[in-house]
């Protein structure tokens, strides 16, 4: 893939990136690093391949992607940072994964893994700390973004069923079942984020509920609505309390140079000006936001 920073994570004061790089700063550091609001440094050897998704449980840091090792440890695509040294996850899963959030002491991960090749789940699958579970029967296909809200976990991806029923490209897992978000988007789903009752969901469909939205949409709990009108589609998205921040060139009709804000009602430009590319992965510690990319 594009060499760089795919995505980020914050316990405390340490910000912890991943990706597909070979430095950070001037320290060697492979696909995994940490900045503890000074400085730098690597986290052991780091990975043998890309970091695509980071979750952090107390001083627990998950990382995963393609990797077969890390910190010099066989570890099948997910690996754990106690702050000093990498170890496997479990027998982990067999193919990429793509997207991570904890719930408690709960991490959930999505990605393009199947029971077919041995992994625990149908694309998504449970770290209860100690042991791997599926999610029910999982999806159809692929998932590249995954979002926790209580016991609620939100999936999107490129599946056309969960649970055995239909759920276009977004559903929901409450516990115990599957269900769909209404009739879900026709492309592909990349990112979603959660602030209150609302999903957003960003990606490359045309139409959510089967109204139009150019790859950004709201679903409310009962329908869904376009976000797109005057803004265009994100590279990502995070959420603090209320508001949501995304990585958009224009929101809302003002030109966001990729960092806006958006509050429920009305887009902001924080700062009134933003980066000068793409933006890959936000993160938000305290009152501060991070951003990686381009």
């Amino acid at each position: 893939g594009t060499a760089g920073p795919y995505c980020m994570a914050v316990s405390g004061d340490n910000v912890y990136i991943g990706g597909f790089f070979n430095t950070v700063g001037s320290v060697s550091a492979n696909n995994v690093a940490r900045w503890n609001g000074t400085t730098w440094s690597a986290m052991g050897t780091g990975a043998n391949d890309a970091v695509y998704a980071m979750a952090c449980i107390g001083s627990t840091v998950y990382a995963g992607g393609f990797f077969s090792t890390i910190g010099g440890v066989a570890a099948q695509r997910i690996g754990q940072w106690n702050g000093s040294a990498w170890s496997a996850v479990g027998a982990g899963v067999n193919n990429s994964v793509r997207a991570m959030a904890a719930s408690g002491s709960n991490l959930y991960i999505g990605g393009y893994f199947n029971t077919g090749d041995g992994s625990p789940g149908n694309y998504a699958a449970r770290w209860n700390g100690s042991a791997w579970s599926a999610l029910g029967t999982g999806l159809n296909g692929i998932i590249n973004a995954l979002v926790v809200n209580g016991s609620n976990v939100y999936v999107g991806g490129s599946f056309t069923t969960a649970g055995g029923g239909a759920a276009n490209r977004v559903a929901l897992w409450n516990g115990s079942t599957w269900s769909a978000l209404g009739t879900g988007v026709n492309g592909t789903v990349d990112h979603l984020a959660v602030v209150g009752s609302n999903l957003y969901a960003v990606g490359g469909f045309t139409t959510a509920g089967g109204s139009p939205a150019a790859g950004f949409a709201r679903w409310n709990g009962s329908a869904w609505s376009t976000m797109s009108t005057n803004t265009t589609q994100p590279s990502c998205l995070t959420v603090n309390g209320t508001d949501l921040y995304a990585g958009v060139v224009t929101a809302g009709g003002q030109a966001a140079n990729y960092f806006a804000r958006w509050d429920g009602s009305a887009w902001s430009i924080p700062g009134g000006r933003g980066l000068n590319a793409a933006v890959n992965a936000l993160a938000i510690s305290g009152t501060d936001v991070y951003a990686s990319g381009y």
